[in-house]
């Protein structure tokens, strides 16, 4: 194999192994990628089943107060009196009876989170508000879908709403009285509810609501807007107030720091931003002190399915760091291995391409040797017995090298053998073959040439030997035997006494002479 074979050999295993390379680690980021994403999704759905496992309980709960406290005759029979007359100071004195009748339970139930406690007509108008009995007769049917429906349907419905004071889960459940509607019952948690639960729940997670502002400027009362604070991480939400403050019994100061900083850091990035504009299920990440936090937000629906507010958990997490370092560990290691094999690769074709100069490569001339040019003139006769095209072989010897090494010294013969090697690579074809025979001859193969061509090139190399200053010795002639492969069962032996046989006759001729091998008249040996 040339050397030029031998370097493209090695750069296609190179190329082909740094596709492989590239492939691996294409993978390996899809797989990075996928377990970064498995690892904040599953962060949101754990804050998701942490929100969901509250309002579960909470709902669960306002059954059993619906069921035992409030589904009765007592707070019924008031509740349809009232509905039936449209006598205000009768209602009045109605609504009263009813707050009176529910105001220790009311304060029993605050106790579990329950703000709320809110009766309403049939047809929408409020009834009573055991959290503010002075406010009542507005028409809520415009604003509380979730209201709205519970009448409409006569049957109980729950979830998120933001209302003319307050933001919560609402549940709402009909009432009937003797088999006629007449109403239906709100209870209700805040998100401060929620937030105290999971803090106490979770205290390794800190956590936090917001709500869109632009549906509490629509829906709350002017005067109830005191109840919410534009939040720090996006001006397009709101922090209810009392959830905001519920943190302080869980947060101290350095606490309440480490979140100021991280939303301080995360408030700008173009992910968080993007999301909440759309709304959507995400996390991000950010590092204070060399510690991983994962803010996960998960949405809240309300009632019709519209998302409306957050809630938000922020949470050192070792995974992500842990996930990254062993993609980067594998990346470091795959390229080390990419390169060691790069490297070992490269010595290896450099040791063979070493052990093949050493073994077809003369030393002195960096020609082929005697064998390799009886390889590869092989095939070529191979190739003539296939196709029949032209084959010619110039053997020739340098005259009177011994006088050359006697009178200069062996360097100055050293010198020539090399000078003569590179002007016939000079001067000879690209497709010739040139190798040292032994000693002083040379020898070349010339294929797809006739023996008159072949005569041509040896006579042009002959004259560019004679015109060559060779500084000490002035001149060197050489005489070139010339022959030609005549017939498919001639063999490289044949064509080879051939050749010799005309160089031994322009040798003794008187040198610096071109002699070809005829057939018709061999040349006889005279010793």
């Amino acid at each position: 194999m040339s050397r030029r074979s031998m370097y493209l050999t090695w750069l296609s295993i190179i190329l082909i192994t740094g596709l492989i390379y590239s492939v691996i680690v294409y993978q390996l980021s899809i797989e990075l990628h996928k377990k970064t994403s498995d690892i904040k999704i599953a962060s949101i759905n754990s804050l998701r089943n942490e929100v969901n496992s509250s309002i579960m309980l909470h709902e669960q709960l306002s059954l059993y107060i619906f069921n035992e406290k409030i589904n009765q005759p007592q707070v019924l029979k008031p509740m349809s009196a009232a509905s039936n007359t449209l006598d205000r100071q009768q209602q009045s004195q109605l609504r009263y009876q009813l707050y009176d009748f529910l105001h220790d339970d009311y304060a029993s139930i605050s106790h579990y989170g329950f703000k709320q406690m809110h009766f309403h007509f049939k047809d929408g108008i409020s009834f009573l508000r055991m959290q503010r009995p002075e406010l009542f007769g507005d028409q809520l049917f415009e604003i509380r879908v979730i209201v709205k429906q519970a009448n409409m349907e006569q049957k109980s419905v729950s979830g998120f709403e933001v209302g003319r004071v307050n933001s919560g889960y609402r549940f709402v459940y009909p009432l009937f009285y003797r088999n006629d509607h007449i109403g239906t019952v709100e209870m209700g948690v805040l998100p401060e509810t929620i937030l105290i639960m999971l803090n106490d729940t979770f205290p390794d997670e800190f956590h936090e609501f917001i709500v869109k502002k632009d549906i509490v400027d629509r829906v709350t009362h002017d005067s109830a807007k005191s109840n919410y604070m534009i939040s720090l991480l996006n001006d397009a939400f709101y922090y209810d107030q009392n959830a905001y403050l519920a943190n302080t019994r869980y947060w101290d100061k350095s606490e309440s720091e480490l979140i100021h900083e991280l939303i301080y850091k995360i408030k700008k990035d173009p992910l968080l931003v993007e999301n909440l504009q759309e709304m959507n299920d995400f996390a991000v990440e950010e590092e204070v002190d060399h510690v991983n936090y994962l803010i996960s937000f998960a949405t809240i629906n309300n009632y019709q399915g519209d998302p409306t507010a957050y809630f938000i958990s922020y949470s050192a997490n070792q995974q992500l760091p842990a996930v990254r370092s062993a993609y980067s560990l594998n990346i470091l290691l795959l390229t080390l291995l990419y390169l060691i094999f790069a490297v070992v690769s490269w010595y290896f074709i450099k040791s063979r391409l070493k052990l093949e100069m050493q073994a077809n490569i003369d030393p002195l001339t960096l020609i082929f040797n005697r064998y390799k040019f009886l390889e590869m003139a092989s095939m070529e006769i191979e190739k003539f017995r296939r196709y029949g095209r032209p084959l010619s072989i110039i053997l020739f010897d340098l005259d009177l090298f011994k006088k050359v090494n006697d009178n200069h010294g062996h360097a100055t013969g050293d010198y020539v053998l090399k000078t003569v090697a590179q002007i016939i690579n000079q001067n000879k074809r690209s497709a010739d073959l040139f190798a040292r025979w032994g000693g002083e001859e040379f020898i070349l193969l010339l294929p797809e040439t006739s023996l008159q061509e072949a005569l041509a090139v040896a006579e042009r190399l002959r004259k560019a030997l004679f015109d060559y200053n060779f500084d000490k010795c002035h001149q060197v002639t050489a005489s070139f035997g010339v022959a030609e492969l005549e017939t498919s069962d001639e063999n490289l032996d044949a064509i080879i006494e051939k050749v010799d046989q005309a160089l031994y006759k322009a040798k003794n001729s008187g040198r610096n002479r071109v002699e070809k091998y005829q057939v018709d008249e061999p040349y006889l040996f005279d010793f």
